[in-house]
């Protein structure tokens, strides 16, 4: 928990890919994500290719 890091958009892996945190510096870093007991992220790096299925959104009411 000692570690440092900056948040940069550069460190997100999302669709919009920025952050309203980036240049924020922060003590305590995850080093790995693990779903349903498989790595998924690990030392900053992502672990394989996506998993899962599309989601698909009712539109009617």
């Amino acid at each position: 928990m000692q570690r440092r890091e900056a948040i940069t958009d550069d460190k997100i892996a999302s669709k919009c890919g920025w952050t309203p945190f980036h240049g924020k510096t922060v003590t305590g870093w995850p080093v790995m994500t693990v779903i349903r007991g498989r790595q998924v992220m690990v030392d900053g790096e992502i672990a394989g290719p996506a998993q899962g299925d599309v989601v698909r959104f009712w539109e009617g009411v």
